[in-house]
């Protein structure tokens, strides 16, 4: 051992601490059983000052009864008014203490109703100080001994409640940490209720998101087999058909409208020149009026044909007995339509009318095949529905979530700071279990 070595001052050793494990709902008992001494302590020395101010209160009663009791003798009307005043301050003051005195009807020896009391007492002081310039004058001029008291009864008793302010803020201790600590308990079981709330609340959703799922998955696959099915190709197929057909027998009613288009002026001629010799008969007049008015609907009819050659032959007869004049272009189109009457239109006749046959017949089947994309456009539209209505129940989802983290972080700081509250108060090192 090195010289004097002995002599050294040894370092102080850091005392352990006690460590408890206390669940967040047996906090308040536990901390009522560990500081059951302290807080006996500090609420005896704290109902001691509430006694005190309670006796002040009464001393200001008493003080108050004198004043009352007090009158001015005399008819003088300086002494009927002072009596006045002072018995309208006196009833002021009396109900300013009657509101107090019902305040202790709700006596807990706690620390919430201390401070409660304090801010009920000062209050009440500030109604007894409360005096109008007429009323202090003629009361410390004619009641100046009474008058006296009360305020020295008023400021004695005000004195002692800012005593009991200083200490409830500073010098309360357990009593007060008990207090603190309750209040912070209620807010985590606040937010634990929260939370258990928000866990039932997302365990619904989830449920109801499921059911939506399966909902979903169910109409897609109707949608699927609705596109895969024979009666869904065959709809496409009829409808490429007809827009087919369509185009097709617009084709063969321009071919024939052009060809027939050629003869409407010289029909037009004969017409004319059979009306001005008296010889057009209502027939003559009828064929000729829808050839002129509409050749292609003429001639699809029965006998179209037929018609418009003998309509085109008394043309020509017309021609060579010089009672009708035609240009030569319009000439070659007359022998040249009465060729193709008695050649190739009569097959261009006919496969206009198979084409049109067949569209019939393609629409007729697409008709029957009407419900398929009705029945397409509901599924899509109640998938659309089920798909929204699932964001919508994952986007709460989310949000219950972040809330419940939220929840959670302030649940863990506020038993954090309960914890160090404790160990501050208390030296004991306590692990709150939520």
């Amino acid at each position: 051992m090195p010289l004097f070595g002995f002599f050294r001052k040894k370092p102080e050793e850091t005392p352990e601490l006690q460590a408890f494990d206390v669940s967040l709902a047996d906090l308040p008992g536990w901390f009522d059983k560990a500081m059951g001494e302290e807080i006996k302590k500090k609420r005896q020395e704290t109902e001691g000052i509430y006694n005190r101010i309670l006796e002040g209160f009464s001393n200001i009663r008493q003080s108050l009864d004198r004043l009352d009791r007090a009158r001015m003798v005399g008819g003088e009307r300086a002494h009927v008014a002072a009596n006045m005043i002072k018995e309208s301050f006196v009833r002021k003051n009396y109900n300013q203490l009657n509101s107090l005195a019902s305040f202790y009807q709700q006596y807990r020896p706690d620390y919430e109703y201390f401070m409660a009391f304090q801010e009920r007492g000062m209050k009440a002081i500030k109604g007894l100080k409360d005096s109008t310039p007429k009323q202090a004058i003629l009361l410390s001029r004619y009641f100046k001994r009474e008058s006296g008291e009360l305020v020295d009864s008023i400021k004695q008793a005000e004195e002692l409640l800012q005593q009991f302010v200083e200490f409830l803020r500073a010098g309360s201790g357990a009593l007060g940490t008990k207090e603190r600590v309750r209040g912070m308990a209620r807010s985590c079981n606040e937010l634990q209720a929260e939370m258990k709330g928000l866990d039932e609340r997302a365990s619904g959703l989830r449920d109801e998101a499921g059911r939506f799922r399966e909902r979903k998955s169910e109409l897609e696959k109707e949608f699927l087999e609705l596109l895969k099915s024979g009666e869904w190709n065959e709809l496409n197929r009829l409808s490429k058909d007809v827009v087919d057909i369509r185009k097709r027998l617009g084709e063969a009613e321009l071919m024939i409208s052009t060809e027939l288009s050629s003869v409407k002026r010289p029909l037009k001629k004969l017409e004319h020149s059979l009306a001005k010799a008296g010889k057009l008969t209502p027939m003559q007049k009828n064929t000729l009026h829808d050839f002129i008015r509409d050749p292609f609907r003429a001639i699809m009819s029965e006998k179209g044909e037929r018609e418009l050659q003998r309509a085109l032959r008394s043309l020509k007869r017309q021609i060579d007995s010089r009672n009708v004049e035609l240009k030569d272009k319009e000439q070659l189109g007359v022998d040249e339509l009465l060729e193709r009457l008695e050649g190739d239109m009569p097959g261009l006749k006919s496969r206009y009318m198979g084409l049109k046959n067949r569209l019939e017949k393609a629409e007729g089947q697409l008709q029957d095949l009407s419900r398929l994309p009705k029945t397409k456009e509901s599924l899509e539209a109640q998938i659309g529905r089920v798909s929204e209505e699932s964001g919508r129940l994952e986007d709460e989802l989310r949000g219950i979530a972040s809330r419940k983290s939220r929840a959670g972080k302030q649940l863990d700081e506020k038993i954090r700071e309960i914890e160090s509250v404790i160990l501050e108060e208390t030296q004991k090192r306590v692990t709150i279990k939520a």
